[in-house]
Formats: C-alpha cells, structure tokens, sequence
C-alpha cells in the first residue's frame, strides 16, 4: 500500500473539520436571573438553545424554564412542555448569542414572551408595540400571583451566562491528537520501506 502526502494532507484537513463542526453545534444552556425592582419579587431560570451564535430565532431554542416568585409566598413555574414562545408574529427572538452570553435589546422593537395561561416572562423592547401604550414597562416583567414584576432595562442588556461553555481546546487537543496518530502511523511506514510520493 503506499501512502503518500497528498493523502495525509486531505485526511488532516477532513479531521479537523469534523472536529469544528462538532464543537459549533453543541447545544448551550443559558441561565436567567433577575430581581424586580417594585419589590421582592425574581425570576430565575434556564433556556437552552442548540448551540448558534448571533441572532437566536425561534427554531433555535431548544427548551426553557423559569420559576417566578413573588418573594412572598407565591411561587410558579413556566416551562416549554406546559407554555408557549411568543414571539408577537416575529421569527426573531431578539436574543443575541455569544459562547458566554446572550443579551436582548431593550431599546429594539422585540417582544419575546414565555407564557403559560396568565402567567408569563416577557422580555419587552421600548419600541414594541405594547411599550408605545406602557413606556415605563420596558425590561423584564412577569406575573406572580395576579401581579407584574418589572426590571427595568435599556439599551442591549446582557440576560444570561452560559453554564456549560464548549472549550474549543479540547477539541483542537483531540484534532492535534488524531493529526499525530496518523502522522505517527505514516512515519512507521515510511521507515518500513513503504515508498512515499
């Protein structure tokens, strides 16, 4: 059998190829949370997106949940398998993903809201359409128990932080390992006597 550089060359690039593209699409975990500011109340949770970078939309968050708690006794759950993703007729979700983050912004137009019956989480924009009646509304706001908790936010506010983040070093460790394998493997039977081209 001969081997030849032109053949190393190419199985090298493919290795490390599939080792990128695994790393690009593993699925991240963002966690949420976030205190009112008219009183007590917080909202902590998670949303889980399938791992894309930039503009989230819809397709791309895989599963949520939040607990609400009023601070005072009444505490509530919303989740993807008992609510919904509102997303006011958009495709967008207005969230912007990083490996570490993902931020919303407040002053855009979005209007992204995880409901279930009267209970919800809104992250609302001060150019949506229900800001331009409510302005002082703008941020995070949700419904405890018959009451809306507000935190108010401007401008592009990070939301969450990535409790798993991929580490690219990992993957370059397996790809560099893989690549000095098969460079091992090729100087064996170089030194075999195997002819090279």
């Amino acid at each position: 059998m001969t081997y030849t550089k032109s053949t190393f060359i190419p199985l090298a690039a493919v290795v490390f190829l599939v080792c990128s593209s695994v790393q690009a699409h593993a699925a991240l975990i963002y966690n949420i949370s976030q205190s009112a500011f008219n009183g007590p109340s917080s909202v902590s949770g998670t949303i889980e997106t399938d791992g894309t970078i930039g503009a989230i939309n819809a397709v791309n968050v895989l599963s949520w949940a939040f607990t609400l708690d009023d601070g005072v006794g009444t505490v509530v759950s919303l989740s993807s398998t008992n609510g919904t993703l509102d997303l006011a007729g958009r495709t967008s979700t207005g969230f912007f993903a990083t490996q570490t983050e993902v931020t919303f912004p407040f002053s855009g137009n979005h209007l992204t809201s995880f409901n279930s019956g009267v209970k919800y989480l809104a992250f609302d924009g001060s150019l949506s359409e229900s800001r331009v009646i409510r302005p002082d509304f703008t941020g995070m706001n949700w419904n405890v128990g018959g009451r809306k908790w507000i935190k108010r936010m401007s401008g592009s506010q990070v939301v969450g932080t990535a409790s798993t983040v991929p580490a690219p070093t990992s993957m370059l460790l397996m790809g560099s390992g893989l690549l000095g394998l098969a460079g091992y493997r090729w100087s064996q039977r170089r030194r075999e006597g195997t002819q090279l081209e």
